[in-house]
């Protein structure tokens, strides 16, 4: 029964769609009424929790993609960031897919199509707030073509959307074309040649497969469902859109006359965390240290005993950071040079005297005469 229906429902769409726009000479009418036409009847097959809009997608970094045909997205979590009678913007955390939908699909609009996938493509996911199912989040929208004719075979689509592909990351790919009347385009694993892949990757080959117009359509609206249905959506970070474009602050205070819980622990950034209390003590005692250390004053030595005492206390100390060192190679900016938390260590034991191999003394000596010098640039200004 559902695919009968389906079937009647392409040979509608079709013929609905030719009566109509074969009355209309304007282009962009035209471009209206297939596009109103096609969101007619997938709205009809759609679960609620799936809406269909056009406009723009946006990201954190107030990057916008190019205007979407369709906005396949959360209809019962997302934001929407605006809205007027024929335009809205949807956070692309909250868009599980986008369909470009042509009258006739030339090669002229499958280049601007693969564009505007493109644009949607590179946008950046916020990350989402604590899920066991975080992974699936990152999983990019599914960006299709649909198209009721072409001027063009599909084989021919196919290495034009290769020859397009050169220039474009694997990751910003193009997942499905359908031509109503002739068939459709998507990828499978090159490896057997049995696995759909929806999501391009290094793996991928385009196929293409020709069937009538009824069955276009059916198989159409089974690999998109298929690939949305198994994105799982998490609500969109709307905290990590404030803190990215420096709109909002929540940060807060503690008074000076209030106890701190002895296992409090600051998040002072590269996953590193430190003890409050001893954070606040070594702060006061080092303070003239500091000083002389923002004004480069530091001799080489009193920059290595610098590293090796309050750098990694702040840094590594367990007894400080209430976190053992579970990764040795740990980035730590310093003076915008990397080093890593066993770097660290190295100065610390080098100054200390508990380095006896040779090439690793010469290896500590070299590692605080670069971090020096980059410290000496830095402050004489």
């Amino acid at each position: 029964m559902f695919i009968y229906n389906l079937q009647e429902m392409a040979k509608n769409l079709q013929s609905d769609y030719q009566k109509l726009s074969s009355k209309i000479e304007h282009n962009g009418l035209k471009g209206t009424i297939r596009e109103d036409k096609l969101k007619e009847y997938l709205s009809k097959l759609f679960p609620t929790k799936y809406a269909i809009g056009n406009g723009v997608i946006v990201d954190a970094n107030e990057t916008q993609s190019r205007q979407q045909d369709f906005i396949i997205y959360d209809n019962f979590n997302s934001p929407k960031l605006m809205e007027t009678e024929s335009v809205q913007v949807i956070p692309i955390e909250s868009v599980y897919a986008t369909i470009e939908v042509k009258s006739t699909l030339t090669v002229d609009e499958l280049e601007k199509s693969i564009k505007n996938i493109e644009s949607v493509k590179k946008l950046e996911k916020t990350k989402p707030f604590s899920s066991p199912l975080i992974i699936s989040s990152i999983i990019p929208p599914i960006c299709m073509i649909f198209a009721y004719s072409s001027d063009t075979s599909l084989n021919n689509i196919v290495k034009k959307i290769d020859e397009f592909n050169n220039s474009i990351d694997i990751k910003n790919r193009l997942s499905i074309v359908c031509i109503l009347d002739k068939g459709l385009i998507f990828g499978i694993n090159r490896h057997g040649f049995k696995e759909i892949e929806i999501v391009p990757t290094d793996n991928t080959i385009l196929v293409t497969h020709e069937d009538k117009l009824e069955n276009n359509l059916y198989l159409f609206y089974l690999l998109m469902m298929t690939a949305i249905n198994n994105i799982v959506m998490p609500p969109v970070n709307l905290m990590g859109y404030a803190e990215k474009i420096k709109k909002a602050n929540y940060s807060g205070t503690v008074s000076n006359d209030r106890i701190i819980p002895d296992d409090a622990y600051l998040d002072i950034g590269n996953s590193v965390h430190s003890n409050i209390n001893l954070m606040k003590n070594a702060a006061i005692n080092s303070i003239p240290k500091f000083q002389k250390c923002q004004k480069g004053e530091f001799t080489k030595k009193e920059f290595t005993e610098f590293m090796a005492t309050i750098i990694y206390q702040c840094m590594l100390d367990p007894n400080f950071t209430g976190n053992t060192i579970e990764n040795p190679y740990q980035l730590v900016n310093f003076f915008d040079v990397n080093i890593t938390s066993n770097e660290i260590i190295i100065i610390k034991k080098y100054y200390y005297n508990e380095i006896t191999d040779i090439k690793e003394k010469e290896y500590a000596d070299n590692l605080i005469t670069i971090l020096f010098e980059k410290y000496k640039e830095k402050t004489s200004h």
